[in-house]
């Protein structure tokens, strides 16, 4: 039966006082049911369908309805720039719940303020005050979030609480938290080519961070030359990432790896600064903390327990001790120092300096200088002293001497014999055997 007359008659959903419209109208036992172009507008907003069946609270003689089912190209306007688009809303007023799924589509919620979306084929909404601001999304279902346009999550499951309103304890306000299940696939960050794979992800909307636990991802960018096509590696326990400030930090067992870079480790922090350049994200700087340790290719190695600092812009590592000296290794070299420099060139390591109260040595021989250059393809060595001391190699059996205010260890450029110079000052004592034991000690 058609009530002609029951647009004249105000409708309740609620408490809600609620204003509505549609091609056709209809009433029995207690379902009001609407039919084409149906609009309802109250607090929680303007909710729109082809069809509604809303039924009233049952036992009385008021026009006070509890649930309304929505269907067929539903889209819900909220009251605070979001919208809500499915193929069916089931909506408990009593409750401030609504269920939302689609079948052919994905459920989709905007948020045009915080610049989100969310995609999935079944989410759930909550309102957790009387206005209708403070809402609650989430989806136990497969979701995709887009986030500030360039960031893209797929997580099993998910919550975003809007930033107004009281906080529940189980979520804080302006926070995206996604997970994966217990037998799921882990939640996958995209920004562009890059990829994070992690175990559950917070998304704070107020300051733009995110914080990843058991993050493992890739850049498609080298480390040491934007230009040059690589894939850079990361991991560790946690990842926080700054997205204003394109800063990522990894915290607790971290590391990044690429091949013409090599692969650094930390125990405790390392810090990675990008550059966004022709619409690119370049690496710009990469910081170590904690005991640290650098490794190329199996050739040489830098540990170290204060901090580790490479800048793309020039091309160098550095190393400082905290400690304990700074250990570096390569083939049958040990050096100690207070600072290391390594110089990349032609995208490979070129050259490195020690500074301060430096020890050289392999097993039968020990050096002892101020500052040593080695240059690393051409195996030439420089080992300079402290102003007023002299350099000083000997060989364990102390039968082997060396002392000079400076020593050069090179190839003759027409021989390709190993030449050892003394500069300045020079002192020295020993035979043919010792000799080949100190050109050992370099490599050469």
């Amino acid at each position: 039966m058609k009530w002609q007359f029951f647009l004249l008659i105000p409708l309740f959903l609620y408490g809600e006082k609620t204003h509505f419209s549609s091609d056709t109208v209809s009433y029995k036992d207690d379902i009001l049911q609407l039919d084409g172009n149906v609009t309802l507008e109250n607090n929680l907003g303007i909710l729109k369908s082809q069809h509604a069946n809303i039924t009233r609270k049952s036992s009385t003689f008021s026009l006070d309805f509890l649930f309304a089912t929505l269907q067929d190209s539903v889209l819900l306007e909220l009251p605070y720039e979001a919208y809500i688009s499915c193929d069916k809303a089931e909506i408990d007023f009593s409750n401030r719940h609504v269920d939302l799924t689609s079948i052919a589509n994905q459920v989709e919620y905007h948020d045009i303020q915080n610049n989100i979306v969310f995609s999935s084929p079944k989410l759930h909404c909550d309102w957790l005050d009387d206005d209708y601001k403070d809402t609650l999304i989430s989806t136990d279902d497969h979701v995709q979030i887009t986030y500030l346009d360039n960031l893209v999550l797929d997580a099993d499951s998910a919550q975003f609480h809007t930033k107004t309103g009281i906080t529940p304890e189980s979520i804080p306000k302006g926070i995206i938290k996604a997970e994966k299940k217990s037998n799921g696939s882990p939640c996958i960050l995209y920004r562009d080519n890059d990829q994070i794979a992690c175990e559950s992800i917070l998304i704070n909307t107020l300051d733009e961070t995110l914080s990843l636990k058991n993050p493992m991802g890739k850049f498609l960018t080298s480390v040491i030359n934007p230009h040059l096509l690589g894939e850079t590696i990361f991991s560790a326990d946690a990842l926080l990432w700054d997205h204003k400030k394109n800063i990522l930090t990894l915290n607790s067992n971290a590391s990044i790896e690429e091949s013409s870079f090599g692969k650094l480790t930390s125990s405790e922090t390392i810090i990675i600064s990008q550059i966004l350049k022709n619409n690119t994200f370049d690496i710009e700087t990469v910081t170590t903390e904690g005991s640290s340790l650098f490794e190329k290719e199996g050739e040489l190695s830098i540990q170290c327990d204060g901090t580790m600092h490479f800048d793309r812009t020039t091309g160098e590592l550095i190393a400082l001790q905290k400690e304990q000296p700074i250990l570096f290794k390569r083939l049958n070299m040990t050096v100690f120092s207070q600072k290391a420099l390594l110089h990349y060139t032609d995208n490979k390591p070129s050259s490195i300096t020690f500074n301060g109260d430096v020890k050289i040595q392999n097993d039968s021989i020990i050096g002892q200088a101020e500052i040593i250059n080695y240059l690393l393809a051409e195996k030439q060595i420089e080992l300079i002293a402290k102003e007023g001391e002299k350099v000083i190699f000997q060989n364990i059996a102390k039968t082997m001497q060396i002392s000079a205010d400076k020593l050069l260890i090179s190839k003759d450029p027409v021989s390709d014999k190993e030449v050892v110079k003394g500069i300045g000052r020079v002192h020295f004592s020993f035979d043919d055997n010792d000799k080949n034991e100190l050109l050992k000690l370099l490599g050469i």
